[in-house]
């Protein structure tokens, strides 16, 4: 019968033990996350350990498991919890949540309330919105799902010219707020608000046909 001696692995031996069993094919999957793959570890290392078979390094690496576990553990709270990039936080998208189907006057007074409660990120977003559906009930956008503020101000301003720059610039507080999370301002509130009366007072231009004339 053979006998396992105790073990009393120093730090660099239990380093590259823990580095050794990480870097099995069933952690370099490229499907599962960082974080799904530590976790997976952990309950396989507890599941085996709970019913006495299979324990990495034989029966006697159960001395050093709870180790292994922290420090595995450990990894996962710092990758989780590491900083990101700012603006980074979700990637701008559609300017109307799927399903909703107010008009502009709605949006307007939800935008004005936010406005009163002091309320800027909401009233930002509200007040992007007015002015977007402003613009698809005079016809001079279609409607269409998912299109984001970027598209509304690119699109609005090849009809209505003289606004091009407040749009540009209401689309991109719109996105810095709402996907960028950026605190608002008044200020910023007030760029829309401005925005949205000029559109509103804009009349369209269209190109005319090239070579007319009787």
């Amino acid at each position: 019968m053979t006998t396992v001696a105790a073990l009393d692995p120093s730090r660099e031996q239990a380093r590259a033990w823990l580095l050794h069993e990480l870097s099995k094919r069933a952690y370099q999957s490229g499907d599962p996350s960082f974080v799904e793959r530590v976790g997976a570890t952990i309950h396989d290392l507890f599941d085996r350990t709970l019913h006495g078979a299979n324990i990495p390094f034989g029966p006697a690496g159960a001395v050093i498991l709870g180790a292994i576990v922290l420090v595995i553990a450990g990894i996962a709270i710092w990758w989780a919890g590491r900083p990101r990039r700012p603006g980074r936080v979700r990637r701008a998208g559609a300017v109307f949540e799927a399903g909703t189907a107010l008009s502009a006057a709605e949006h307007r007074a939800r935008a004005d309330s936010a406005a009163g409660d002091g309320d800027w990120a909401l009233a930002v977003r509200e007040r992007f919105r007015a002015l977007a559906r402003e613009l698809e009930e005079r016809t001079v956008l279609d409607p269409q799902a998912g299109r984001t503020a970027h598209e509304v101000g690119v699109q609005a301003a090849a009809v209505l010219p003289d606004v091009a720059d407040r749009l540009a610039d209401a689309a991109r507080i719109f996105d810095a707020v709402y996907y960028g999370d950026r605190p608002a301002t008044r200020d910023d509130d007030e760029t829309l608000r401005a925005a949205d009366a000029a559109c509103r007072a804009s009349r369209p231009k269209f190109s005319e046909p090239a070579g007319g004339g009787a």
